[in-house]
Protein backbone atom coordinates (compact mmCIF):
# COMPACT_ATOMS: atom_id res chain seq x y z
CA UNK A 1 0.00 0.00 0.00
CA UNK A 2 2.82 2.41 0.86
CA UNK A 3 4.31 1.71 -2.60
CA UNK A 4 1.15 2.76 -4.57
CA UNK A 5 0.44 5.72 -2.30
CA UNK A 6 3.95 7.03 -3.45
CA UNK A 7 3.86 6.14 -6.67
CA UNK A 8 0.05 8.22 -6.52
CA UNK A 9 1.59 10.95 -4.50
CA UNK A 10 4.18 11.32 -7.40
CA UNK A 11 1.42 11.70 -9.99
CA UNK A 12 1.95 8.13 -11.37
CA UNK A 13 -1.08 6.50 -10.14
CA UNK A 14 -4.58 7.19 -9.71
CA UNK A 15 -6.48 5.63 -6.39
CA UNK A 16 -10.30 5.91 -6.97
CA UNK A 17 -11.93 3.92 -3.65
CA UNK A 18 -13.68 0.92 -4.32
CA UNK A 19 -12.78 1.45 -7.58
CA UNK A 20 -9.53 0.84 -8.53
CA UNK A 21 -6.08 2.21 -9.40
CA UNK A 22 -5.20 3.78 -12.55
CA UNK A 23 -2.38 4.52 -14.31
CA UNK A 24 -1.97 8.67 -14.13
CA UNK A 25 -0.70 10.99 -16.88
CA UNK A 26 1.94 12.24 -14.61
CA UNK A 27 2.02 15.61 -16.79
CA UNK A 28 -0.98 16.58 -15.18
CA UNK A 29 -0.76 15.44 -12.28
CA UNK A 30 3.08 15.39 -10.82
CA UNK A 31 5.58 17.45 -9.86
CA UNK A 32 9.39 18.87 -9.64
CA UNK A 33 9.12 14.98 -7.46
CA UNK A 34 7.98 13.31 -10.52
CA UNK A 35 10.69 14.26 -12.77
CA UNK A 36 13.19 13.23 -10.40
CA UNK A 37 12.02 9.72 -10.31
CA UNK A 38 12.01 9.81 -14.06
CA UNK A 39 16.02 10.84 -13.79
CA UNK A 40 16.26 8.37 -11.32
CA UNK A 41 14.67 5.73 -13.16
CA UNK A 42 16.61 6.28 -16.45
CA UNK A 43 19.99 6.60 -14.73
CA UNK A 44 20.25 9.94 -13.80
CA UNK A 45 19.53 10.99 -17.95
CA UNK A 46 16.61 12.74 -18.72
CA UNK A 47 14.70 12.32 -21.99
CA UNK A 48 14.40 14.56 -24.91
CA UNK A 49 10.90 15.45 -24.19
CA UNK A 50 12.21 17.06 -20.53
CA UNK A 51 15.21 18.79 -22.21
CA UNK A 52 13.03 20.66 -24.65
CA UNK A 53 10.49 21.23 -21.68
CA UNK A 54 13.43 22.45 -18.89
CA UNK A 55 14.67 25.09 -21.78
CA UNK A 56 11.61 26.42 -22.66
CA UNK A 57 11.16 27.05 -18.78
CA UNK A 58 14.16 28.65 -18.21
CA UNK A 59 13.29 30.65 -21.20
CA UNK A 60 10.49 32.47 -19.41
CA UNK A 61 12.15 32.19 -15.70
CA UNK A 62 15.21 33.96 -17.16
CA UNK A 63 13.52 36.49 -19.10
CA UNK A 64 11.42 37.05 -15.99
CA UNK A 65 14.74 37.53 -13.96
CA UNK A 66 16.53 39.39 -16.45
CA UNK A 67 13.41 42.16 -16.28
CA UNK A 68 13.20 42.21 -12.71
CA UNK A 69 17.73 41.90 -11.89
CA UNK A 70 18.66 44.75 -14.48
CA UNK A 71 16.55 47.27 -12.97
CA UNK A 72 17.49 46.36 -9.41
CA UNK A 73 20.88 45.19 -9.30
CA UNK A 74 23.81 46.77 -7.57
CA UNK A 75 26.92 47.53 -9.33
CA UNK A 76 28.52 45.01 -5.94
CA UNK A 77 26.17 42.10 -7.27
CA UNK A 78 27.20 43.23 -10.63
CA UNK A 79 30.85 42.25 -9.29
CA UNK A 80 29.84 39.22 -7.48
CA UNK A 81 28.20 38.02 -10.50
CA UNK A 82 31.66 38.63 -12.65
CA UNK A 83 33.69 36.85 -9.90
CA UNK A 84 30.89 33.48 -10.36
CA UNK A 85 31.50 33.87 -14.22
CA UNK A 86 35.72 33.85 -13.56
CA UNK A 87 35.18 30.78 -11.84
CA UNK A 88 33.64 28.85 -14.61
CA UNK A 89 36.67 30.06 -16.92
CA UNK A 90 39.29 28.95 -14.12
CA UNK A 91 37.20 25.57 -13.48
CA UNK A 92 39.35 22.48 -13.45
CA UNK A 93 36.54 20.08 -14.50
CA UNK A 94 32.71 20.05 -15.80
CA UNK A 95 31.66 19.82 -12.18
CA UNK A 96 33.36 23.01 -10.82
CA UNK A 97 32.18 24.87 -13.73
CA UNK A 98 28.71 23.25 -13.42
CA UNK A 99 28.71 24.49 -9.48
CA UNK A 100 29.89 27.95 -10.55
CA UNK A 101 27.27 28.03 -13.80
CA UNK A 102 24.15 27.29 -10.91
CA UNK A 103 25.46 29.86 -8.70
CA UNK A 104 25.80 32.57 -11.56
CA UNK A 105 22.09 31.65 -12.20
CA UNK A 106 21.16 31.30 -8.55
CA UNK A 107 22.99 34.91 -7.84
CA UNK A 108 20.97 35.93 -11.14
CA UNK A 109 17.36 35.22 -9.34
CA UNK A 110 18.84 36.66 -6.31
CA UNK A 111 19.13 40.17 -7.98
CA UNK A 112 15.96 40.21 -9.40
CA UNK A 113 14.60 40.51 -5.65
CA UNK A 114 11.65 37.97 -6.73
CA UNK A 115 11.57 35.62 -3.84
CA UNK A 116 10.13 32.54 -5.53
CA UNK A 117 13.04 33.27 -8.56
CA UNK A 118 15.52 31.73 -6.25
CA UNK A 119 13.40 28.86 -4.85
CA UNK A 120 12.52 27.62 -8.18
CA UNK A 121 16.39 27.85 -9.58
CA UNK A 122 17.18 25.89 -6.48
CA UNK A 123 14.16 23.39 -7.02
CA UNK A 124 15.62 22.72 -10.23
CA UNK A 125 18.86 21.62 -9.32
CA UNK A 126 19.39 18.48 -10.26
CA UNK A 127 18.12 18.47 -13.80
CA UNK A 128 20.11 21.54 -14.33
CA UNK A 129 22.81 19.91 -13.38
CA UNK A 130 22.27 17.18 -15.32
CA UNK A 131 22.14 18.95 -18.41
CA UNK A 132 25.16 20.76 -18.53
CA UNK A 133 26.90 17.87 -17.51
CA UNK A 134 25.79 16.69 -20.88
CA UNK A 135 26.26 20.27 -22.36
CA UNK A 136 30.02 20.39 -21.38
CA UNK A 137 30.96 16.86 -22.43
CA UNK A 138 29.70 17.98 -26.00
CA UNK A 139 30.31 21.69 -25.98
CA UNK A 140 33.15 22.29 -23.51
CA UNK A 141 33.64 24.27 -20.34
CA UNK A 142 35.09 26.92 -22.39
CA UNK A 143 31.23 27.35 -24.47
CA UNK A 144 29.52 27.27 -20.91
CA UNK A 145 32.10 30.29 -19.77
CA UNK A 146 31.29 32.35 -23.20
CA UNK A 147 27.57 31.94 -22.44
CA UNK A 148 27.28 32.99 -19.10
CA UNK A 149 30.09 36.24 -19.75
CA UNK A 150 27.93 36.81 -22.51
CA UNK A 151 24.65 37.03 -20.03
CA UNK A 152 26.63 39.06 -17.57
CA UNK A 153 27.27 41.67 -20.26
CA UNK A 154 24.25 42.27 -20.66
CA UNK A 155 23.53 42.81 -16.78
CA UNK A 156 26.81 45.19 -16.64
CA UNK A 157 24.86 46.92 -19.30
CA UNK A 158 21.93 47.07 -18.00
CA UNK A 159 20.94 45.66 -21.52
CA UNK A 160 17.11 44.43 -20.67
CA UNK A 161 16.04 44.06 -24.31
CA UNK A 162 19.97 42.68 -25.18
CA UNK A 163 19.70 39.99 -22.17
CA UNK A 164 16.50 38.44 -23.61
CA UNK A 165 16.90 38.33 -26.80
CA UNK A 166 20.39 36.48 -25.66
CA UNK A 167 18.28 33.90 -23.56
CA UNK A 168 16.22 33.86 -26.29
CA UNK A 169 19.20 32.77 -28.99
CA UNK A 170 21.40 31.11 -26.30
CA UNK A 171 18.71 28.63 -24.83
CA UNK A 172 16.40 28.35 -28.17
CA UNK A 173 20.34 26.75 -29.98
CA UNK A 174 19.87 24.23 -27.21
CA UNK A 175 16.22 23.58 -28.13
CA UNK A 176 16.60 23.33 -31.83
CA UNK A 177 20.12 24.99 -33.09
CA UNK A 178 23.86 24.27 -33.31
CA UNK A 179 24.27 23.52 -29.04
CA UNK A 180 21.29 20.47 -28.66
CA UNK A 181 22.46 18.15 -25.90
CA UNK A 182 19.61 15.51 -27.13
CA UNK A 183 20.69 12.24 -25.93
CA UNK A 184 20.13 9.63 -29.62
Amino acid sequence: NSGISELEKKGFLIVKPRSGTYVADYRRKGTLDTLMSIMKYNGGRIRNEEIRSIFEVRIALDTLAAQLCIDRISDEEVQVLLEIIEQIRDAKDNQEAIQAAFEFQHEFALASQNTLLPLIFQSFRAPIFTMWERYCDLYGIQSLYESNYAMWTYIRNRDTKGAIEWINYSLGECISGSRQIYYE
